[in-house]
């Protein structure tokens, strides 16, 4: 009897052993808790940098996490590379980003802003495309690619 494959090794309840998923899925998590601590810190606590430092710094937050859900929802780097692994950790991306701004509503001298959720949706889209394309081109030339 063979086994089937999963069309998407990064979800659960596939034979793999839970220490692979917590290797995919714990950087994550790990980041976003990062994010929602430096989205935490009151407006009077902080410096008020020029607007380019804030967007390059949400760009890079975002980025970040764009790459590690990616990788993620692909199941690893080794795998084929899918359209759905890359639509699927932007859209969680662009998820958290509304998640992150609306926190941002509760916490003392901050406010959301679209500006900075359009600089999260920027890092978060550069990261999944770079991604896909370099693993692309990884497996295409090993030729590992479907």
């Amino acid at each position: 009897m063979s086994r089937k494959s999963n069309p998407n090794p990064a979800i659960p309840n596939n034979g793999r052993p839970l220490w692979r998923l917590l290797l995919l899925w714990l950087p994550p998590f790990l980041w976003m808790g990062v994010i929602f601590a430096a989205s935490s810190v009151p407006a009077t606590a902080l410096p008020s940098p020029p607007e380019y430092v804030m967007f390059l710094a949400h760009f890079l937050e975002f980025f970040i996490l764009g790459i590690l859900l990616f990788r993620a929802m692909n199941g690893g780097l080794r795998n084929p590379v899918t359209l759905a692994a890359l639509f699927i950790a932007f859209l969680l991306c662009f998820g958290y980003g509304v998640l992150d701004e609306f926190h941002q509503l509760f916490v003392p001298g901050r406010v959301p802003d679209l500006l900075d959720l359009a600089a999260d949706m920027a890092g978060a889209a550069t990261a999944c495309l770079i991604s896909w394309i370099a693993l692309t081109a990884i497996h295409r030339a090993r030729g590992l690619a479907e």
